[in-house]
C-alpha cells in the first residue's frame, strides 16, 4: 500500500441534525441505536474507505452545531480537504441555515475548499410526510455551488460508506483538476 496523508474532512450544520451520529456510527462500524442527545463541541474520528482499490484514511472532526462557537469551530477548519454540511430532512431551519449561515462560514474561512451537502435522517421519510425532498436538496446545492449532494441515515453502514466514498471521490477528483491546470500553466524555459 503506497502512502498518503490522511484526509481531513470537517462535519459542520446545526446541534441535534444527525452529525455525531454519523461519525460514530461509521467510526465504530455499527448502526445508530436511539440514544440521549449529547452536545458536541468537537471531536475527531479515524476512519478508512476504499476507493478506486485504494484504501484511504479519513480523519472526521465533528463540530458543535451551536452558533456561540464559530470561533472555537473556525478552529478546526484550517487545512480541510472537504466540508460536509448537514440538514435534517425533517428540520426546515437546519435546511436554510446550511445557506444562510454554514456555507457564508465556510466560504469566510475557506473559500475554495469543497463543500458536500448531506440530506441527514433520510429514513424517516415516507410518502405520508411533508418532509425535505430530494429535489429541494438539489436546488439548494446548485444554490451554494457546492460540489456534490447526498441523503443518508446513520441506521445504514452502506449509506454512510457512500458518504465517505463521495468525499474522498470529490477531493481526488479535485486535486487531479489542480494538478492538470499546474501542468498545463506551468513555466518553461529553455
Amino acid at each position: 500500500m503506497d502512502k498518503r496523508a490522511p484526509l481531513k474532512v470537517v462535519v459542520v450544520g446545526d446541534g441535534m441534525v444527525g452529525k455525531s451520529c454519523m461519525c460514530k456510527s461509521f467510526a465504530n462500524k455499527e448502526p445508530y441505536r436511539n440514544k440521549a442527545y449529547q452536545p458536541t463541541i468537537s471531536e475527531t474520528h479515524v476512519i478508512s474507505v476504499i476507493v478506486e482499490w485504494k484504501l484511504f484514511l479519513i480523519i472526521v472532526w465533528d463540530t458543535a452545531g451551536i452558533e456561540e462557537w464559530e470561533k472555537l469551530r473556525s478552529q478546526d477548519y484550517e487545512n480541510t480537504d472537504c466540508f460536509l454540511c448537514c440538514y435534517s430532512i425533517e428540520n426546515r431551519t437546519s435546511f436554510t441555515n446550511v445557506e444562510s449561515k454554514w456555507i457564508p462560514e465556510l466560504r469566510r474561512y475557506c473559500p475554495t475548499t469543497p463543500v458536500i451537502v448531506l440530506g441527514m435522517k433520510k429514513d424517516l421519510r415516507s410518502p405520508s410526510n411533508s418532509l425535505i425532498s430530494e429535489d429541494e436538496g438539489r436546488a439548494l446545492v446548485g444554490r451554494v455551488r457546492a460540489q456534490g449532494f447526498i441523503e443518508c441515515t446513520s441506521r445504514s453502514l452502506s449509506s454512510l460508506e457512500a458518504v465517505f466514498i463521495m468525499t474522498v471521490s470529490t477531493v481526488l477528483d479535485i486535486k487531479s483538476r489542480k494538478s492538470s491546470n499546474r501542468k498545463s500553466f506551468s513555466c518553461k524555459i529553455l
